[in-house]
């Protein structure tokens, strides 16, 4: 995770992750992500999160994910604030 400093007056978080999926996998990938995602949503400091998919050739397919959170609410995030500052 890499902190974006500042923006729009807050730090925020983003966890980006990439995953290389079968297309045999693709419905149930997408819907383990889009159920992750629904808990995320529901956490403290949740702004946004994005599902990307890219074919990549016969038989698979590229996705990344992405979360943003607000740093004030990620566990650690007071140490992570005082190196930032």
């Amino acid at each position: 995770m890499q902190p974006n400093l500042k923006q729009g007056g807050m730090s925020h978080v983003y966890r980006v992750d990439k995953f290389v999926v079968p297309n045999s996998a693709r419905d149930e990938f997408v819907a383990r992500v889009k159920a992750t995602h629904e808990v995320l949503k529901k956490q403290r400091g949740f702004v946004q999160d994005i599902l990307l998919e890219q074919f990549a050739g016969p038989g698979e397919f590229n996705f990344v994910t992405i979360v943003d959170r607000t740093l004030c609410c990620v566990p650690g995030s007071e140490r992570l604030h005082r190196l930032l500052d």
